[in-house]
């Protein structure tokens, strides 16, 4: 009996001891110097003093911040000094359409066709050319004229006239010779021009 009192004891006391090393006076008199809340669902207004980091920030209201920053911490816009760079309108110039007139929020830009040409969009088939080009960027094609004159120094030549224009002299060490210049009417009216290699003769007249 005398055994069993004193491990009773014996175990009240290292209890007691154990609860008087683990309390920690409080260093500032109640109620401050309480815990912080932590992060909770409930709908009042909530401050944390570090960083929140999550995978993802996600908001079905209303997100708001004075400062505004790209992802690694840098070029920050400080939304109550207005300092950093950042658009706070945007109006229209020649070619732009905004709509609204001036955009302070949210709006479309687009581009004025009347004033701006829009990227071709189609092509002519074979035989014909592009004779035009619309603002909306399609094409007015012709057919591509045939037998049409050539002309050169004021004169009219037909289709498939050759002479020669000029012609210079080739390196000796290359086996000297000469190369010819010559153009060609085309059927379009337009002149084409290829040369001979310097071993090649004259087979041309001059041109006039």
């Amino acid at each position: 009996m005398r055994i069993r009192s004193f491990f009773v004891v014996a175990t009240i006391a290292f209890l007691t001891v154990t609860s008087v090393w683990a309390w920690t006076a409080p260093v500032s008199v109640p109620p401050t110097g309480n815990t912080p809340k932590p992060i909770n669902v409930s709908s009042e207004t909530q401050m944390k003093a570090g960083n929140f980091i999550a995978p993802i920030f996600a908001t079905y209201g209303q997100m708001q911040s004075n400062r505004y920053c790209d992802l690694l911490g840098n070029n920050c816009t400080n939304t109550l000094t207005a300092t950093g760079t950042r658009i706070t309108a945007l109006t229209g110039g020649l070619g732009i359409v905004l709509n609204p007139t001036t955009i302070t929020s949210t709006g479309t830009i687009s581009a004025n066709l009347g004033v701006l040409q829009a990227r071709m969009t189609t092509s002519c088939p074979v035989g014909q050319l592009i004779r035009s080009v619309n603002s909306d960027g399609t094409v007015v094609c012709q057919p591509v004229p045939t037998n049409v004159p050539c002309i050169h120094k004021s004169q009219s030549f037909s289709s498939g006239y050759s002479c020669r224009t000029g012609s210079e002299s080739c390196p000796v060490a290359g086996g000297g010779g000469t190369t010819n210049f010559y153009i060609v009417c085309q059927a379009d009216g337009t002149w084409s021009s290829y040369s001979t290699s310097c071993s090649t003769p004259i087979n041309r007249t001059n041109c006039p």
